[in-house]
């Protein structure tokens, strides 16, 4: 966690709200492990990652912790995205 992107995060968070998608932010620093734990147990399916690399590169690492799987996606199709893994979610049951 970089405090001089915090900004960043928060647009980020503010625009998945904005799609209807539920979002929190962790401000707090600590390793990455111990916020995907805090995550599973807390029944969240996707962890967004936005760090120095994912900003410079224009992407965001979505980690998907039910089929354990990660991938990597453009900033600006992250919603899309998102929506497209939680309908084929809601389909499946």
């Amino acid at each position: 966690m970089d405090e001089a992107h915090i900004p960043a995060y928060l647009e980020l968070a503010n625009e998945l709200r904005g799609a209807g998608i539920a979002t929190e932010v962790v401000l707090e620093g600590g390793k990455l492990g111990k916020q995907f734990k805090y995550a599973d147990r807390a029944g969240i399916r996707f962890v967004v990652v936005l760090g120095e690399n994912e900003i410079a590169k224009g992407v965001v690492t979505v980690k998907d912790l039910r089929r354990e799987d990660q991938f990597e996606v453009a900033r600006g199709e992250l919603i899309k995205t998102l929506r497209v893994e939680l309908e084929q979610q809601q389909a499946m049951g």
